[in-house]
């Protein structure tokens, strides 16, 4: 990962500017899964959970997007899609 791209994952959803329950939505998962997600990374325990590694696989995608490509997924999340 580039020294420039927080490795933070709840740094990177904000400075995407995607609120959690959106993302929560686009990867089908529970707010609260997120944001456990979240709190378990950033406790930093050196284990990265299936379900963390997906969610970074997915801010990847998402920040490597046009700003007119993220738009499109987030309108589908508020819409209650998943992210294509």
């Amino acid at each position: 990962m580039p020294a420039a791209v927080p490795k933070d994952l709840r740094a990177r959803r904000v400075a995407l500017k995607i609120p959690h329950s959106v993302m929560a939505i686009g990867l089908g998962l529970s707010s609260s899964d997120i944001l456990a997600i979240e709190e378990e990374q950033a406790l930093g325990d050196g284990h990265e959970s299936e379900r963390a590694e997906f969610y970074a696989y997915w801010l990847d995608r998402l920040a490597r997007l046009t700003r007119e490509q993220r738009d499109e997924q987030i309108a589908f999340a508020r819409a209650g899609k998943r992210f294509r």
